[in-house]
């Protein structure tokens, strides 16, 4: 598995995702995530 993420890693048509782009989205996902939280708990 590593040696084939290397590969795709390397590859030079790989597409990358900006670091700042895959924090936004995980702030989202939390964010998401905690309100069906406090929706359940009430």
């Amino acid at each position: 598995q590593v040696e084939e993420a290397i590969r795709e890693a390397d590859d030079p048509n790989a597409v990358w995702i900006p670091h700042e782009v895959v924090k936004e989205e995980m702030a989202r996902e939390r964010a998401e995530l905690l309100a069906r939280l406090k929706g359940e708990t009430k």
